[in-house]
Parts: structure tokens; sequence; C-alpha cells
């Protein structure tokens, strides 16, 4: 099984702490953990894609506010755990954050827009199709008005937009930003090539979110070499996918990344590669079985270069223990089944609520086809 590990930004500059890059809570906010034979693996929400750290949805408890939160990046640029947890359950889809929206066409009477009724609202604007969260807002009554909605985007009232399932909802009062615990990015110096990226909150609470190529300054994800486990560089392109001629057989590299990779289709292996000068300013790409520019340039590539190697280990006396990547619990292994497993907790009435380590593989075929398949337990 191949592990890929998808990363956050990563912080620049000397901005270094010392210590292990371990997920923990802090004084105010506290994490979710299966107990799991005497190890414990980080909780998360619904069913994600195996090894997707990017995309794990992290609840976390709020002793102050005495609820769930999950860290939603603010206009502000910083990242903080905001109540609201989005809608959904194991082996469903996990609904995003309900928002905010208008009911008037110059965007002052604010409402909610969810399917249902729910806590808060995130209340801000659109830029470049991205939600920019500036308050949370409580959620009131249903509203009178229905059927359509007004929202900002790009410092305009745009609209209306039909609610098409979705209902809207008055709002009461509001929570700003100082109410909750914001998270920095930071490295963490290690004694391999690889480092790691954590995200450390106010209140001292520590989320493992990433890997960096120490030497490069650059982040990075996990890949298989030949024989061992390499960090390659998150900012790539891939060779390939653009042309040197207007017959599209001659491949090009055309993106502004530092880095190009390739991946063998025999083997999966990946060779990188760092970019250069701009070679030629068109190059081509396929759109169905059309050749057409592609309307960037082509740039020159270096020698194959050397990833570094990313030490793995496993930790622990009982069935199940930790994997640790450069010196950092990131997951848990089954050393019975000698597999990666992953923590779920089963639905229908054999589970009696009880979580179970299953083998990723298996556990993501389950969600794919419905199978419940509970042999493997």
């Amino acid at each position: 099984m191949r592990w890929v590990v998808l990363v956050g930004l990563v912080a620049c500059g000397d901005n270094f702490v010392d210590e292990p890059a371990a997920s923990h809570g802090g004084d105010r906010l506290e994490l979710y953990w299966y107990e799991l034979d005497g190890t414990r693996e980080l909780a998360s929400r619904g069913y994600l894609i195996p090894n997707d750290g990017a995309s794990a949805v992290m609840r976390m408890f709020d002793t102050a506010r005495d609820e769930d939160c999950e860290l939603v990046e603010w206009a502000d640029g910083l990242r903080r755990c905001t109540p609201g947890v989005r809608r959904g359950a194991p082996f469903q889809d996990v609904e995003a954050f309900p928002i905010a929206v208008f009911a008037d066409a110059a965007c002052r009477e604010v409402r909610g827009l969810a399917n249902g009724q729910v806590d808060y609202f995130l209340y801000g604007n659109w830029v470049a199709d991205q939600f920019l969260t500036s308050l949370v807002v409580h959620s009131g009554p249903p509203a009178d008005e229905q059927g359509s909605y007004y929202e900002l985007r790009d410092g305009a009232c745009a609209g209306p937009q039909p609610t098409d399932e979705k209902f809207l909802w008055t709002v009461t009062d509001s929570i700003q930003g100082d109410a909750l615990v914001a998270f920095s990015p930071v490295e963490l110096s290690t004694t391999s090539d690889v480092g790691h990226q954590v995200l450390v909150g106010e209140d001292g609470a520590q989320l493992h979110s990433g890997f960096y190529d120490r030497a490069r300054s650059a982040r990075c994800s996990l890949v298989y070499g030949e024989a061992d486990l390499r960090c390659m560089p998150s900012e790539t392109t891939v060779v390939g996918r653009t042309f040197a001629d207007t017959t599209c057989t001659q491949p090009a590299v055309a993106d502004a990344a530092r880095f190009a990779y390739e991946q063998s289709e025999i083997t999966g292996c990946v060779t990188a590669y760092e970019l250069g000068e701009v070679r030629r300013m068109e190059v081509f790409e396929l759109e169905g079985a059309a050749c057409v520019p592609a309307g960037i340039g082509d740039y020159r590539t270096s020698s194959p270069i050397s990833l570094p190697v990313v030490d793995v280990s496993l930790e622990g006396s009982g069935r199940i223990v930790d994997v640790l990547l450069a010196g950092a619990p990131i997951s848990v292994f089954d050393t019975v089944r000698n597999t990666k497993c992953s923590s779920l907790v089963p639905f229908g009435s054999f589970s009696e609520g009880i979580s179970r380590c299953m083998p990723e593989l298996w556990a993501m075929e389950t969600v794919a086809t419905g199978q419940r398949g509970y042999q493997n337990h």
C-alpha cells in the first residue's frame, strides 16, 4: 500500500521550535482520541481518504465554551477553532460549514443558509471563490423570506441566487475572533533531513500538519522510492501534461512551480527535478483529441534530484503500535495483520459503538461499496 500525506502551508523564516511533533491538547482545547490496545490514534469526524492528512476534519473540544470546534481559516489569515461542527456522520459525506447570506439586494439583512436547523453560521464574504470568515453568528428561527438570497462577492452584493433545497434562517448574536483559540504554523526542528510542520494554538494545543524538506526549504509529501519512503516537494508540476510541439507528442514542463516530477507506470516510483529558466514561451496541451496552445511557458529541468529519506519505525508493545515518520507518531499499525490500519466506528447494531482498527484499503472499499464486511474486525 502506498502512503501519501498532503500537507498544509509551511511557515517561512526561522520560526522553529525544538520539541516533539506529536499532536496534543492545550490549556483550553482538548483533542479526541481512539484508545487502541494501549495506543492512541487522533480521531477525526466522518470517513476520510486514508493518509490525506490535509483533508482531515479535526474535531476538538473547547472547554471554555463547552462545545466542539474545528479549524477554520479566517479573513485575517489565522486559523481558529470555530464552533459549528460540520454536519455528517461516519460513512456519510460531511457537509461544509453553513454560511451566512443576505435577504436583500443591499446585503444588509443577514440570514443563515442551511439544509436544516444548525447552531451557527460563518459570516464573511467571497474573494476569488474563497470564503473568508470574519464572524460567527448564532442561528435563530426560520426566516420569513425563502426561495432566494444574496451574498458578498469580491466587494459587491451578488444575486439573487436560488436556495434550492436549503432554507433561510434568522440570526442572533455574534462571536468575535478573539473569543476563539487561534493557531499559527510552526516548523519543528529535527535531526533528520525531513522536518515537521505543526499548528500551535494560543493555549498550547498542537496539531501535526505536514512535512518539509529542510535542505530545499520546501514542504513535501510522502512517496515511495525503490526501497524506502521519500519526501517529494509538494509544489510540483507533472512532466508529460504539456507538450513542446503542435502534435502533442514531445513532453514539455510548463509551470511556475519550483519542482517537477514524473511517475513510472510500471513501478509507481517518482523521479523529481528542479525547474530552471524558461526554455520557450509557448507549449501545447490536449483538449480531447485536439492539440491546442496552453498559454504558459516551458521550463528547463535539472538532473533528477535526490529526495530525502523518511525514517520509518514502529513504537509500542501491544498489537496496535504507533508508526513514527521522521520521529513523529503519524498513524497506527496492526502487528497481527502486518498492515497500517485506521480507527472507525462501524455502523449497525453489530458494532455496539466500539471503535475497530480496520486495514485502510479494506476500509476504503467498505465506504465506496456500502459493504459492511465485519469479518475484518
